[in-house]
């Protein structure tokens, strides 16, 4: 899930089920409860970019838009939550290399205990990149 005009700019990510949201519209609490409905089949993945776009990896703070706290409100106990870090370098070759890191969030289920560890696990992909 992610906002509709960052989709328009990487409509590949349409065929790999990648779906739009759109702020200040009412059709926003729709996108947020198809969201949160699709968790509740344990078969299912929602992956969420939390602050509604793809940014560079250069940033280092990333602020959760407040909708990721809609989607995990309410029943949270039947999903798991995985941080996801992709980082992009060339290592001085022509072709990118893309490391993919995963960890499992064990923590308090709010946005702002999710925001914590990600930083916090973000902060470490970067120096195990940079080693």
């Amino acid at each position: 899930m992610m906002l509709e005009e960052q989709l328009r700019k990487h409509m590949f990510l349409n065929r790999c089920g990648v779906f739009s949201i759109q702020k200040n519209n009412r059709d926003f609490f729709d996108s947020l409860q198809y969201a949160s409905g699709i968790l509740n089949d344990p078969k299912n993945l929602v992956a969420i970019y939390p602050t509604g776009e793809m940014l560079t990896q250069h940033q280092q703070i990333v602020n959760f838009q407040k909708g990721t706290g809609r989607i995990i409100s309410g029943e949270t106990e039947h999903f798991e939550i995985v941080l996801a870090v992709f980082l992009v370098d060339y290592f001085g070759f022509a072709r990118p290399e893309i490391r993919v890191y995963l960890k499992k969030y064990s923590g308090k289920r709010t946005v702002e205990g999710i925001e914590k560890a990600y930083h916090s696990f973000y902060q470490t992909c970067v120096t195990k990149q940079t080693e």
